[in-house]
């Protein structure tokens, strides 16, 4: 649909794979949480995969907590300490993980969402942009989904998201192993 066919390549990745990465992700952040290991895990396995081609990997870290993106917002009385806290959380202990698991494969991660003009700008909004009411209808992240129609066909830039770990399918994986 956006004509990345040529510029796009799929990692398949096996239960045998998954189960060695698992003791290397819990090797390298010392810990054996779930959570952690779950969203680190994905990142592991695609720096290895692209460390021969690339040096750095742009990611998203950062766009539920600034733009609204978790469901638990629509939910809560206080989004705005719900959405602080969760930023601090990310702040405080996402970078770290993430940056870990990437430079065991001499992978820096790019995170513009968390550059201080990014975060400045996305504070300033206001959570009805953010979170978006139409009758019972909420959409998250709105303001990123209207900033996107531009260059992405509507379908694409409102298309419900899941965190890679559910997404890629290894968190399924690791309730194997």
């Amino acid at each position: 649909m956006l004509g990345a066919q040529h510029r796009t390549e799929v990692y398949v990745v096996g239960l045998d794979e998954v189960e060695r990465a698992v003791g290397e992700v819990v090797s390298v952040l010392d810990t054996c949480s779930v959570l952690d290991v779950s969203i680190a895990l994905p990142l592991y396995l695609l720096s290895e995969k692209v460390s021969e081609r690339f040096d750095v990997l742009i990611t998203g870290q950062g766009a539920d907590e600034l733009f609204g993106g978790y469901e638990r917002y629509e939910r809560t009385d206080n989004v705005a300490a719900c959405m602080v806290n969760d930023l601090n959380g990310v702040l405080e202990r996402g970078v770290l993980r993430d940056k870990k698991v990437a430079d065991v494969w001499g992978i820096t991660l790019e995170m513009p969402y968390l550059s201080p003009i990014v975060m400045r700008a996305a504070l300033s909004i206001s959570f009805e942009l953010k979170l978006k009411r139409t009758g019972s209808d909420v959409v998250r992240k709105y303001v990123l989904r209207r900033a996107a129609l531009p260059y992405l066909p509507k379908d694409v830039a409102h298309r419900k998201k899941h965190a890679l770990q559910y997404s890629t399918g290894l968190m399924l994986s690791l309730i194997h192993i």
